[in-house]
C-alpha cells in the first residue's frame, strides 16, 4: 500500500451511526456520488450506440439514478441489478424494478438487448476469474446482436496525475454531511482502495461519524478490452466519455467501451 488507512467501521456500526442521524447510506451516496447531472448524457449515449434496443438491464444500478430515464427512452422492459441492499431499496423507491444481486449472479438467457455497467460495477469484482465468469453471464443474458456498455475509472491515469481528494460538504434533509476521502493502492494485487470518513451533524447538534471502504481492481484499458473479448464479445469500440458521438481512444479519466454479442 502507498499509505496506511485507518480501519473502516463494520456495516453494523455504520448503520447505527446513520440511524442516530436519520439518514441511510443511499442518502449519503446520492449526496456525493449520485452524479444526477450526467444522467441525460448517459441515456443519450446509450440510445446512440443501441438505437434499436428495447429491453435494458442496468447492472450495478446503485440508487437507481438511471432507471426512470431508461424507462422513458427505451420501449421494452427496464430492470436493475444491485447487490447492496440499501442502494437497491432506494432504487425501488424511485420506482425501479430491481433484483438484489450482482452481475456474477445473473442467470438470464437471451433476454436483453442492452446491458449497462455504468460507474464501475465490473471493477468491484477484484478477482480476474470472477470478472471472467460475470462477463460470460452478461454474454449469455444478451440476445444475439445485443450491446454491452462498460464504464470504469481509468486508474492508470489517476495514478499518473494523482492529487489527494479534497474534503466535500453536502446537506441532506437538514443534516450537514462532511466527507473526507482517502486513497491507498496495492501494486502487487493491482487494487485501488477508496475510503470515506463521514461526519454527519443534525440540526440539533447530534453528530455521528463512520469510515467506509471500497476496493476496486485497477483494470487497465488493454486488460478491459481483453477480458471483454475473451468472454465472446465482438465489435469493440472505445469512447472518451458519455458525450462522445464517435469512438475515441481511452486516454481520459473514464474507460468507456461498447461491445456486442455476435449474431
Amino acid at each position: 500500500m502507498r499509505q496506511a488507512l485507518p480501519a473502516p467501521d463494520s456495516p453494523a456500526a455504520i448503520r447505527a451511526a446513520l440511524d442516530r442521524i436519520g439518514l441511510t447510506r443511499a442518502d449519503v451516496y446520492d449526496a456525493f456520488l449520485g452524479r444526477l447531472d450526467e444522467v441525460g448524457a448517459v441515456v443519450d449515449f446509450l440510445a446512440r450506440v443501441a438505437p434499436d434496443a428495447r429491453d435494458v438491464l442496468d447492472v450495478g444500478c446503485g440508487t437507481g439514478r438511471l432507471l426512470p430515464r431508461l424507462a422513458e427512452r427505451f420501449p421494452g422492459r427496464v430492470e436493475g441489478l444491485e447487490p447492496d441492499a440499501d442502494y437497491a431499496d432506494a432504487a425501488r423507491a424511485r420506482g425501479g424494478v430491481v433484483r438484489g444481486v450482482g452481475l456474477e449472479a445473473l442467470d438470464d438467457a437471451d433476454r436483453w438487448d442492452l446491458l449497462v455497467l455504468a460507474n464501475g460495477p465490473l471493477v468491484y469484482l477484484t478477482d480476474a476469474d470472477a470478472r471472467a465468469r460475470a462477463l460470460r453471464r452478461a454474454w449469455a443474458a444478451l440476445r444475439p446482436g445485443g450491446a454491452l456498455v462498460v464504464d470504469a475509472p481509468n486508474f492508470l491515469r489517476f495514478l499518473r496525475f494523482y492529487q489527494a481528494p479534497a474534503p466535500q460538504t453536502a446537506t441532506v434533509r437538514g443534516v450537514t454531511c462532511q466527507r473526507a476521502p482517502g486513497h491507498a493502492w496495492d501494486f502487487h494485487d493491482a487494487l485501488w482502495v477508496h475510503q470515506d470518513h463521514l461526519t454527519l451533524t443534525a440540526p440539533d447538534g447530534t453528530t455521528a461519524r463512520y469510515r467506509e471502504r471500497f476496493t476496486f481492481a485497477m483494470l487497465p484499458a488493454p486488460g478491459l478490452r481483453a477480458e471483454v473479448r475473451a468472454a465472446g464479445f465482438a465489435d469493440l469500440q472505445t469512447f472518451t466519455g458519455w458525450h462522445a458521438v464517435a469512438p475515441g481512444r481511452h486516454e481520459g479519466v473514464r474507460l468507456l467501451l461498447v461491445a456486442r454479442r455476435p449474431r
